[in-house]
């Protein structure tokens, strides 16, 4: 301080002095942004990166994302950043707004019937195997798997036609499937009781996205069954193969002599203009020919 002191011609003790004018700061600063170009974070500011964060946030639900998000804009366009709660309950306002239009474009698709079914999804099943703590049949589609077996395999057509007989609509183009995904995921973290308390449209459209993506996890699990299926049979057909050429392997290097022994016999007498029956015959037995023929 006192190098840049002695450049100036002044005496450091003049900083200490520095911003008791109530302006000198506000003027400095102002200087300073007109000098590199930046602006102040004012209300038309605002509306900008609310609508920049708007279009993020009805792709994505996760705050830390439009924080971020909020954060590079603001560099990028030369704003210098309020304090960071003031960023915070920005993006809580629009995590808000996004919540509110993705909840109306999911639920504007039900009919009443649709939403009645999606109600009693959260009352008591009529399933033989509901869960005593949870009879719901929500928790019946939510039974997690088991080894695969029949008795498996046959619930998981079963769910899969209950959920398909409610004849829900897919989530409209215009809700992103990153968006519906973690609704889904949102879904999956509340039992049917807490389900039962929130505001109808916010609970249609929890539901709405769980069973889409339900439905798409019950067939992926049907498919990988069969697979297993698939290669449990492959792998028993060859190891019963395997077990008949080792049980089998003398008949088998028998029936093959037999066989090479007349056809060579065979080619002979075509060759040599010979009779074809005396020749195979005078090497190989009558009854021993026909025997291996017939097991062949």
């Amino acid at each position: 301080m006192a190098y840049v002191a002695e450049q100036l011609g002044v005496s450091p003790d003049v900083l200490n002095r520095y911003g008791q004018r109530p302006n000198t700061r506000s003027d400095h600063l102002t200087r300073l942004r007109e000098a590199f170009g930046y602006r102040t974070y004012d209300w038309s500011a605002m509306l900008d990166l609310t609508r920049h964060l708007l279009s993020l946030a009805l792709e994505s639900a996760a705050a830390v994302t439009l924080l971020e998000a909020a954060l590079v804009w603001l560099r990028v366009e030369n704003i210098i950043a309020p304090g960071i709660t003031t960023i915070e309950r920005l993006v809580w306002r629009v995590q808000r707004m996004a919540r509110y239009r993705v909840y109306h474009r999911l639920t504007d698709l039900l009919s009443e019937d649709q939403k009645r079914s999606l109600g009693q999804l959260l009352t008591s099943g009529d399933t033989e195997d509901d869960d005593p703590d949870d009879p719901t049949s929500l928790a019946w589609l939510r039974r997690p798997g088991q080894k695969p077996s029949t008795q498996w395999m046959y619930h998981l057509l079963e769910r899969l036609a209950f959920v398909q007989e409610l004849d829900l609509p897919a989530p409209p183009k215009t809700v992103h499937p990153n968006y519906v995904r973690q609704l889904a995921h949102h879904c999956r973290a509340y039992t049917a009781q807490p389900l039962l308390t929130f505001p109808p449209r916010q609970r249609e459209a929890l539901l709405l996205a769980y069973l889409h993506e339900l439905e798409s996890d019950l067939v992926d699990a049907a498919l990988d069954m069969f697979d297993r299926w698939f290669i449990y049979l492959l792998r028993q057909g060859r190891n019963a193969q395997k077990h008949h050429l080792y049980t089998h392997v003398t008949t088998l290097k028998r029936t093959l002599n037999t066989m090479t022994t007349a056809l060579t016999a065979f080619l002979k007498a075509w060759i040599e203009n010979l009779d074809s029956f005396e020749t195979v015959f005078a090497v190989v037995d009558e009854t021993d020919l026909k025997v291996t023929l017939t097991s062949a």
